[in-house]
């Protein structure tokens, strides 16, 4: 601890079940065992600092909640994964997120969490992300080698400025760190725009992938990924003024909506991630974002060519009219025939065994094939930032 501070209290590995403290947990996870210290500044004896640790049953840190004499609140959120690279190789990730908030903002935020409660709003919901940080430890099972590797991103609160990096650090062996030089690969992205700026790059010992139009969401967690991809997606599509929304926390309102990943809702024209879905990689959340996405073009043209059912097909065909283009048009009417006739995953479906019916609508073979293109692109594309950063498991980059 600094020469400017000293132990106040310290409590260890106390039952969850009887903690009486303070401390605001904005992790969805609830803990098993939690540690409280408290820390004074010598200086100042009027400034105190409190840190809360909650940790699951196996004694992991799932969040760190710090409140100081500041009027601030600051939580970070710890995730575990383990996977396996081959059949030698097992990597370990750990991802902290770093908030905060105002506290003049709480009394606001616990009256929308009351409001919201109904749709299980994330207990995240106006906290500021400042940072994420993934650590994957790497070992090797036949020789014993470990290797540390780092995907960071920082400055998240000046949108336009982040910067994300990938680092791999001298291996360890025997343990002892092994002669050499880190590598890393270090740029500046706009998060508005999902542009890397080329002129930021620092690089040591890797090639910077110029090619990969999909950089500026490698970084990014798996998680994190649905919105911007998505978003490129739109863009792509031309749907920019579609007043299409995207949600991807989801929270399903029946068993019926548990069945899909992510869905496209015309009646408000949103795209819905299914919170309770975890998408294994990074890769499975680029079909999915481009799938919705194509559903959404489906609705979007099925608008143009029928009549309206709902508010935001209504919107559409007001707005944009009627299509000109004899085969795009050719094209909707189809699409309008597939809607119209369109058979719902459902688990009565399921328990019927079925569930061909379903993927045999024309929209969801198309949305399936448009999905499908986009991940081929995506891996395509990330050979070169996989070969660079090996001991990180592809599904993450």
């Amino acid at each position: 601890m600094s020469d400017k501070y000293f132990l106040i209290t310290k409590i260890c590995n106390k039952s969850y079940v009887k903690y009486q403290g303070s401390a605001r947990s904005i992790s969805e996870e609830i803990p098993k065992f939690y540690d409280e210290v408290w820390i004074g500044v010598k200086k100042h004896p009027e400034k105190t600092r409190k840190i809360t640790t909650f940790k699951d049953k196996n004694g992991n840190v799932i969040e760190r909640a710090f409140d100081y004499s500041d009027g601030k609140l600051r939580n970070r959120l710890y995730s575990r994964e383990s996977r396996n690279i081959d059949k030698n190789e097992h990597v370990v990730s750990v991802t902290i997120k770093d908030f905060f908030i105002n506290k003049k903002v709480i009394p606001y935020y616990e009256e929308l969490l009351e409001d919201f409660e109904e749709t299980k709003p994330l207990k995240t919901m106006l906290w500021n992300l400042k940072e994420i940080i993934t650590n994957f430890t790497s070992i090797n099972k036949k020789t014993g080698e470990k290797i540390i590797s780092q995907v960071k991103i920082d400055k998240l609160n000046t949108p336009t400025k982040q910067r994300h990096t990938f680092t791999e650090f001298p291996h360890i062996l025997n343990n002892k760190i092994q002669r050499g030089k880190k590598k890393f690969l270090s740029f500046m992205v706009n998060g508005y725009t999902d542009k890397v700026k080329t002129d930021s790059v620092v690089k040591q010992g890797v090639r910077f992938p110029k090619s990969d139009t999909y950089l500026a969401y490698r970084a990014l967690t798996i998680d994190d990924s649905k919105e911007p991809l998505t978003r490129r997606y739109i863009k792509e599509k031309r749907l920019q003024n579609t007043l299409i929304e995207i949600n991807t926390n989801y929270y399903p309102k029946n068993e019926d909506d548990k069945l899909y990943a992510a869905d496209f809702t015309p009646d408000d024209g949103s795209i819905n991630f299914n919170r309770l879905f975890k998408p294994y990689s990074k890769t499975r959340v680029v079909g999915m974002a481009r799938h919705e996405v194509e559903h959404g073009w489906q609705y979007f043209l099925r608008s143009r060519v029928a009549l309206p059912t709902t508010e935001w097909e209504e919107f559409i065909s007001n707005t944009f009219g009627a299509i000109k283009s004899k085969k795009l048009f050719r094209e909707a009417k189809r699409y309008a025939k597939s809607i119209k006739n369109y058979v719902a995953l459902t688990k009565e479906l399921e328990e019927a065994g079925k569930v061909q019916e379903y993927k045999d609508n024309y929209i969801e073979v198309k949305a399936r094939k448009a999905g499908q293109k986009a991940r081929t692109d995506y891996d395509k594309q990330g050979k070169s930032i996989r070969n660079s950063f090996k001991h990180i498991p592809k599904e993450y980059l």
